[in-house]
């Protein structure tokens, strides 16, 4: 029950992800933002992102100012070391080198999202094609790969049909299985 209820929330996480993916790609191959206007396209540095940490309220006593200024000290070194490292990543990934990798990734995971897709398509036809012709004789295999019919419902069926006079009344209770 718990799959019925989070498979929906699970597609379309995955659908959103997927669409992010392929718009980071198509962006990468076009050298500016797929479906957005180079003129609406605004870029921020770390150093324009403000910190409410670092104001500090005067009307605290000294220990907890002391206190708040170790803290946000702490949490202004930890924010440094990410904002130097996406810098030093935006650098990289701004030269021809870098350029040349992100589309050649962008190429992959094209190519790897086509053949996924391709292949999930596949199987969702041939699973669709099983599951709409509904039998009550279905064939299963052995372990040693022979072919063994399972006609069990229609067995009963001609037991019913041969052993309980014709105006009976059959009820029947079907199990979940849990």
């Amino acid at each position: 029950r718990l799959i019925l209820l989070t498979a929906p929330i699970g597609s379309i996480l995955g659908g959103i992800a997927l669409g992010r993916i392929f718009v980071w790609c198509m962006s990468q191959l076009w050298g500016k933002p797929f479906g957005v206007s180079v003129a609406s396209v605004t870029t921020t540095s770390t150093t324009d992102i403000p910190t409410a940490s670092l104001v500090e309220p005067s009307s605290k006593s000294k220990k907890t100012k002391k206190s708040k200024r170790n803290q946000t000290v702490h949490e202004k070194s930890s924010f440094e070391g990410f904002a130097k490292l996406k810098e030093a990543v935006d650098s990289a990934s701004k030269s021809s080198e870098g350029i040349i990798v992100k589309r050649t990734i962008s190429v992959i995971l094209l190519v790897v999202m086509y053949i996924t897709g391709g292949s999930f398509t596949r199987y969702c036809w041939s699973l669709s094609q099983s599951l709409s012709n509904p039998t009550i004789i279905q064939k299963g295999r052995t372990r040693d790969g022979g072919v063994v019919v399972i006609d069990d419902y229609r067995e009963a069926y001609w037991w019913l049909r041969d052993n309980t006079p014709e105006d009976s009344r059959i009820m029947a209770w079907w199990d979940y299985g849990y």
